[in-house]
């Protein structure tokens, strides 16, 4: 099973960082591997994500919300994954840890997509956790705008 592990220092304080990470609604806009990401439930969320032309699609679950320290998540169908975000808060800020695991139901599609996903996957782990750093530390983006 394939598994994503990210970190990065944002400067502010974890209960800002907890409650920007647990918008999951809103990172479809500041991902781009994510094509949607629907509340349907009071702790279930419906995601899908397109690569290399494939709709790949999940409902999901929270399983842990325990502000401002840990929000995780495992899926209820389609794309098996799980990961959480864990905050530490540092001198500095918070120490911000993103750790996904995901495989596939199918392994013919597992061989043919792991070469395609797994460094798109590496990139969406990035664009999410710096999306967070950028809005909550106000910096410019990578493109020399400013962030949203």
């Amino acid at each position: 099973m394939p598994t994503i592990e990210k970190q990065m220092l944002v400067k502010a304080t974890p209960e800002t960082v907890f409650d920007l990470v647990t918008r999951v609604e809103e990172f479809p806009s500041h991902v781009s591997l994510l094509r949607e990401v629907t509340l349907t439930g009071p702790k279930t969320y419906h995601w899908s994500i397109v690569v290399a032309g494939i709709e790949l699609s999940w409902d999901g679950i929270v399983t842990r919300r325990e502000r401002p320290h840990r929000f995780a998540w495992k899926s209820l169908s389609g794309q098996p994954n799980s990961g959480a975000y864990e905050l530490e808060p540092t001198g500095n800020g918070t120490l911000v840890r993103f750790r996904m695991e995901y495989r596939f139901q199918n392994t013919w599609l597992e061989w043919l997509l792991t070469p395609v996903l797994e460094p798109l996957m590496n990139r969406a782990a990035e664009e999410a956790i710096a999306y967070v750093k950028m809005h909550l530390e106000k910096t410019e983006h990578p493109d020399g705008g400013q962030p949203v």
